[in-house]
C-alpha cells in the first residue's frame, strides 16, 4: 500500500534501528544506507516523492542491498 501511512511508519521503524545498531557497530555504510532509505520514506509520506513504480523500486533496490550487507557481515567480511 503505497499511499498507506501506517504501512510507510513500519516500514521506518525497522529500519530506524538498523541505523542505530549497525553506526554503534562500526558499519556506517550500512547505518547510512539504512538512513537515507528511512529519509526516502519520509519524503514519500510528506508527498515530495510520489509513490510511483520508481519510488517502489528504488526502495527495493536499497533493501536489497541492506540484505547483502547483513550477509557479508555474517559471513566475517
Amino acid at each position: 500500500a503505497r499511499d498507506d501511512a501506517a504501512a510507510l511508519d513500519a516500514l521506518k521503524r525497522p529500519l530506524h534501528t538498523l541505523k542505530g545498531g549497525a553506526r554503534m557497530a562500526g558499519l556506517s555504510s550500512m547505518g547510512d544506507l539504512s538512513h537515507e532509505l528511512e529519509t526516502a520514506i519520509g519524503q514519500i509520506e510528506l508527498g515530495m516523492v510520489p509513490p510511483d513504480q520508481r519510488a517502489v523500486l528504488a526502495l527495493q533496490a536499497g533493501v536489497d542491498e541492506l540484505a547483502r550487507m547483513r550477509d557479508r557481515v555474517a559471513a566475517g567480511h
